[in-house]
């Protein structure tokens, strides 16, 4: 697509990315795989943090105990689209901590570690402004509005084993689904 813009000229645009909101979970990777969008992954953080109360109880672990911190910039054509912060709990994936996440799928490095697949996800959305920190790696006014994904990923009902926040452009990023009547 090419876009006009009045005294500066015509560039060509980035396109819009999708993810769909069907039934089966997906990784952000996975989606845009799918939709033959070449992407790259920068990781900002990756650290062992001690666990608060919140992690802790999102998690399952307990209070204090180690978690993966990872923070990651995704982008598409070279536009920021996405940052992703996910907390790992590390007991059920050992190692996931020594993984260089530079352009690896999580989920996939998630089901590889822990020998077993990923069975479900509880996801949530909400619109936000992307704030002062955020902003600047997404290179983006602290007051443009986001669109923020918070889920927990379970290998079964009672092991979760991701809690992460995915920020993503809300000029760039839709969100579909498709829904059956019954």
């Amino acid at each position: 697509m090419v876009k006009k813009i009045h005294g500066k000229g015509t560039f060509v645009s980035n396109p819009n990315v999708e993810y769909s909101l069907n039934d089966q979970l997906m990784s952000f990777a996975e989606s845009l795989d799918n939709q033959h969008l070449s992407y790259t992954t920068q990781v900002i953080q990756q650290e062992l943090r001690p666990a608060t109360a919140k992690i802790a109880d999102m998690l399952k672990i307990p209070i204090d105990s180690q978690y993966l911190y990872l923070e990651r910039l995704r982008s598409v054509a070279d536009d920021k689209l996405m940052l992703i912060e996910n907390r790992i709990n590390i007991t059920l994936c050992p190692g996931i901590e020594k993984v260089n996440f530079n352009n690896i799928s999580l989920f996939n490095e998630i089901e590889e570690l822990a020998k077993r697949k990923i069975s479900f996800a509880r996801s949530t959305y909400e619109a936000l402004t992307i704030g002062t920190e955020r902003g600047k790696l997404l290179e983006l006014p602290s007051s443009t509005p986001a669109l923020k994904m918070q889920q927990t990923v379970y290998l079964s009902e009672k092991e979760p084993v991701e809690y992460g926040s995915v920020w993503l452009k809300g000029n760039k990023y839709f969100l579909t689904t498709t829904l059956q009547r019954r």
